[in-house]
């Protein structure tokens, strides 16, 4: 589900992007909304050594969260980020301006564990002889949720604000 939630999230705001960047009236800041969801997810970066390191590096927020839910467990880790995640997708929803999507957008990459945290627990709670099949689900997962997050956000974006 943490896998679906977080990819169709991404496919949504492609889709519905131009439209969004048309109700604020700013084209220069519809890239900032999936950049700042995109660089917070990667993690803080402040120079360019910084950037091709990260590039090339696992997630670092993944991997602080993935740590943190071995002291405290995975399922208030993954129940707390989806909480998060879903509050800061109801922000972007119901921001009132291009900053306010941007800043919302960024908080909530900051927080999107699901895939990271989704396939931990999945290889958890499998045995080596099912990660091939484990694979195939992932696979299926992001193939579905790529298929209808474009649909869906098409949908909502003729629904609420499109012509």
């Amino acid at each position: 589900f943490g896998l679906m939630l977080s990819m169709m999230d991404n496919y949504i705001v492609s889709a519905s992007l131009y439209t969004i960047a048309l109700e604020f009236g700013s084209l220069a800041d519809a890239i900032w909304a999936v950049l700042a969801y995109t660089l917070s997810y990667l993690g803080t970066v402040s120079t360019l050594s910084d950037v091709v390191r990260s590039l090339t590096s696992s997630h670092k927020v993944a991997v602080i969260f993935a740590q943190l839910s071995d002291f405290i467990g995975r399922m208030f880790v993954v129940l707390g980020a989806f909480t998060v995640f879903i509050a800061f997708s109801l922000g972007c929803g119901s921001s009132q301006s291009s900053h306010q999507l941007i800043i919302f957008r960024t908080l909530q990459g900051g927080v999107d564990l699901a895939d990271a945290l989704t396939l931990i627990i999945a290889l958890d709670l499998s045995t080596p002889k099912m990660w091939p099949l484990i694979s195939g689900l992932v696979g299926a997962t992001i193939a579905i949720a790529g298929v209808l997050g474009p649909i869906l956000g098409g949908v909502l974006t003729e629904m609420v604000g499109g012509s």
